[in-house]
């Protein structure tokens, strides 16, 4: 019986590109659409054939739904998901989402026409239930920061993001600042935003204090730089920020210094995810940091038990499962003057921006593909 791998090894495409293929996705190069079709006919593969070998078996394919895969947090986290999955011998199937309802739901639908066997997903605005709705019985692992949700029904891998909110606040606290500014606030909120919010804010209300919020579009350096440019002109005497990750920190900085203020002695900059440039800006950047090798370990572990309990029949009354990955705070110069980079500092994330690169050169199909999404959602990353 001919399955769709047979079809991509003599193709010379991924498993993706040829279910692009079957399902008729238009953002495909024709050269390749006509080397998988030559292929199709020349196994005589047919899609209902591929749905009666699915039906007792697997195709070693994982759905990762992203918001964008161009973010330093992002991508670093695929790159953990992709080497976390290869020791299992499964493929990673790359979907970005965006952060909003309709792009979410647009990529779910995408997904349904593909026959993965599992998915892992960091979502921005859907809960576990329209999700489930959507998706069906499809195995389903969640990560990020989970939904306030008492009816979840995914397992969840997280790090305590209202936690790592109140310890960034109580660091700056404590090197005497008190007026401090919050850089990742979005409109409408998201999931995220909210959670790491409440613990800012309940560490600054203990003090009897406020944040001074400052909004973005989007997690990304220039709109760090922008914002940050914003919050100074309305209020110089800022003396902190607090940004809900290290891009918006690292465009933030480059604000600081522009406006003729030093970092940290005039305002404390404190990032959060800890990605590899912390180390490496001027001041070097303080920032909330946790094992991405284990969250990334841990979702892809709970999705191979999730399908093999579809598989055996085991699914009636299982209670899903919630993992708390733990977070420190990495103390570099960004807040403590003179503080050491940390370069001698053991690092479980490092390299996985080249892996990710490397995963990409082995699948240029998918490279495609993701670059097509990038043009049909008006995004430019270059």
């Amino acid at each position: 019986m001919v399955t769709m791998q047979d079809v991509a090894n003599r193709a010379g495409v991924s498993l993706k590109t040829v279910s692009n293929v079957v399902n008729g996705f238009p953002s495909i190069r024709p050269s390749t659409r006509e080397r998988v079709e030559r292929a199709l006919a020349d196994l005589g593969y047919r899609p209902n054939m591929a749905a009666r070998s699915l039906a007792g078996g697997r195709t070693g394919l994982l759905a990762l739904m992203i918001p964008d895969i161009d973010s330093t947090y992002y991508g670093r986290l695929t790159s953990h998901l992709i080497r976390a999955a290869r020791a299992e011998d499964l493929t990673v199937m790359i979907q970005q989402a965006g952060r909003t309802v309709p792009g979410e739901l647009e990529t779910l639908g995408s997904l349904r026409r593909h026959f993965v066997d599992g998915m892992i997903g960091n979502t921005m605005a859907l809960k576990d239930r329209p999700i489930r709705e959507r998706m069906g019985p499809l195995p389903l692992v969640m990560m990020g920061i989970r939904w306030d949700d008492e009816d979840r029904v995914f397992d969840h891998v997280h790090i305590d993001a209202e936690g790592a909110g109140a310890d960034g606040i109580e660091h700056l606290l404590g090197l005497g600042r008190s007026r401090i500014a919050l850089l990742g606030r979005r409109e409408p909120a998201i999931a995220p935003t909210d959670t790491r919010l409440r613990g800012v804010e309940s560490a600054l209300a203990a003090k009897g204090l406020r944040g001074i919020y400052g909004r973005v579009g989007t997690y990304s350096r220039p709109h760090g730089y922008q914002a940050m440019t914003q919050l100074l002109a309305d209020d110089p005497e800022i003396d902190a920020v607090f940004c809900f990750n290290d891009d918006l920190a690292v465009g933030a900085m480059a604000a600081i210094q522009d406006a003729g203020k030093r970092v940290p002695e005039d305002v404390a900059v404190l990032g959060f995810d800890d990605t590899a440039m912390a180390k490496f800006t001027n001041p070097s950047l303080s920032s909330i940091h946790f094992d991405m090798t284990l969250l990334a370990g841990e979702a892809v572990r709970l999705l191979v038990a999730a399908i093999r309990r579809q598989s055996d029949g085991e699914t009636e009354g299982y209670e899903p499962q919630d993992v708390v990955i733990p977070h420190t705070l990495r103390v570099r110069g960004s807040t403590v003057a003179g503080a050491d980079r940390g370069l001698d500092q053991p690092d479980e994330n490092e390299g996985a921006e080249i892996e990710l690169d490397s995963y990409l050169r082995e699948h240029p199909d998918w490279r495609e593909d993701l670059a097509a999404d990038d043009q049909a959602r008006g995004r430019d990353h270059s």
